[in-house]
């Protein structure tokens, strides 16, 4: 565990104006001298904070004595908040107190970043991020990139405002689009984002969860735990998924496909880790089931087969190409995708569409034996739309006898055979039930060499 620290070092307690005997450390200048009458913190309330006149002289000592105490003191990370408050005193577009300047404001982070150097660092909360956070870039180890967590629900982590960006703090409300956007600024030795506090227990769905924390994780956003002991209820599970936190250990970054929020791609991230593999997530903001695909070879440049695991469900996938799946309202795929992997073993015919060529057929001796051991082609398991396609050979046009077995569990139907897409009769497929003998259905037809395809 790790100590870090919340306050800003341009704040001044107002116990300390109206006292010259309060000086700043390390000098002869009173505190009060590095403040002004009327700039207050919020609203000049009694109580009030001020803030600290920068072009005074103390200031920088003061800033950094701060600083400085709590590095001291052992802290890791000094978040300081309300940098928006200083730099102009808007707030989401009202006036809440004395604009400081732009050039006062970097100033004032120079001066933090110095004192914090290599041994701490600077998170930067409430920022307005202007001309694309370009004073921050210089100054900041962290950057907020939302609103408030607040009760921390899915309407404040995806939905608040989603796809809208505003000209000042916090240009994106929400923590998806935040995290989207200013993924251009992150990566490791760079720029860590900050989507604030997570509050999972007040999220409705196990699937809003395990997303919320996927997206945090990939992003190499800080896991920020603000769930309580009495509070958490049945959700610890989703902060104890080990092989998501050894990427957090590891200060994985990803990134999305595409950096605008409102693009279908930023719903798919990607990244690599140092042993060549790739993790991928594929999320779904939406309130339907959506299918999200990735191919390997265009999307990761993974030549051949790769292996494939699930870092949700703790299982390995097997050997493949591309990876396809519906994913349900708000849910997530992690996957770990490690090329390298041989092909996977042939399946059981079933394709939608599909052809096989099957071996030649002569009138006397009927259909060779392929890929079963009692003559014909093991179709294997087939859902309903689906349909093959066999091209046969024969030597002269007559009479063929075409034999099927099928078997179906808890369910009837039929399938029909076809003959240049024309349907020559339909078989009734009964209720074999698990484990019964496969029903044997017999059709005969006249046959020319053609394609047959049954449906």
């Amino acid at each position: 565990m790790k100590l870090g620290v919340y306050y800003n070092p341009l704040w001044v307690s107002p116990t300390v104006v109206g006292n010259s005997n309060y000086k700043i450390v390390g000098t002869d200048i009173p505190v009060e001298s590095i403040t002004n009458a009327g700039d207050r913190f919020n609203g000049g309330q009694p109580s009030s904070l001020y803030w600290v006149d920068v072009t005074k002289p103390g200031a920088e000592q003061y800033v950094k004595g701060y600083v400085n105490y709590f590095k001291n003191a052992g802290a890791k990370v000094l978040r300081v908040d309300f940098l928006s408050w200083f730099e102009d005193g808007i707030d989401k577009g009202r006036q809440v107190g004395v604009a400081h300047g732009s050039a006062n404001y970097e100033l004032a982070l120079k001066w933090m970043a110095e004192a914090c150097g290599n041994d701490m660092e600077l998170s930067l909360v409430m920022p307005h991020l202007n001309n694309e956070a370009a004073v921050e870039l210089k100054y900041g180890d962290w950057i907020r990139v939302n609103e408030d967590a607040a009760n921390g629900d899915w309407g404040r982590f995806s939905d608040m405002d989603r796809g809208t960006r505003f000209p000042y703090w916090s240009q994106y409300h929400n923590a998806f689009d935040g995290l989207i956007y200013w993924s251009k600024i992150a990566g490791k030795g760079k720029m860590i984002l900050d989507a604030d506090f997570l509050r999972i227990h007040n999220m409705y769905k196990d699937e809003e969860k395990k997303s919320a924390i996927s997206l945090v994780v990939l992003s190499g956003a800080p896991v920020i735990m603000a769930d309580e002991y009495d509070t958490i209820g049945g959700a610890s599970w989703v902060y104890q998924n080990t092989e998501l936190l050894e990427l957090n250990k590891k200060g994985f970054v990803a990134k999305p496909f595409s950096s605008d929020p409102q693009h279908a791609d930023s719903m798919k991230w990607k990244g690599q880790l140092a042993d060549g593999s790739w993790i991928v997530g594929l999320f779904n903001r939406d309130n339907g089931s959506v299918t999200k695909s990735i191919d390997f070879a265009s999307d990761l440049g993974i030549s051949g087969y790769a292996s494939v695991r699930d870092l949700w469900k703790h299982q390995d996938l097997g050997s493949m190409n591309s990876y396809s799946d519906a994913i349900g309202q708000h849910d997530v795929r992690i996957l770990k995708i490690t090329p390298g992997a041989t092909p996977p073993p042939p399946k059981p015919a079933k394709t939608i569409p599909g052809q096989i060529e099957a071996e030649s057929y002569d009138s006397m001796s009927g259909v060779q034996t392929e890929n079963s051991g009692e003559g014909g082609q093991n179709v294997g398991h087939i859902d309903t739309g689906d349909w093959m396609e066999y091209t046969v050979d024969v030597s002269t046009a007559g009479a063929y006898k075409v034999d099927s077995r099928v078997a179906s569990i808890n369910s009837t139907g039929k399938f029909d055979l076809k003959l240049d897409n024309q349907v020559l009769t339909s078989v009734q497929v009964p209720d074999t039930g698990a484990g019964k003998i496969i029903q044997r259905c017999r059709v005969r037809s006249i046959c020319q060499p053609a394609s047959i395809s049954c449906a």
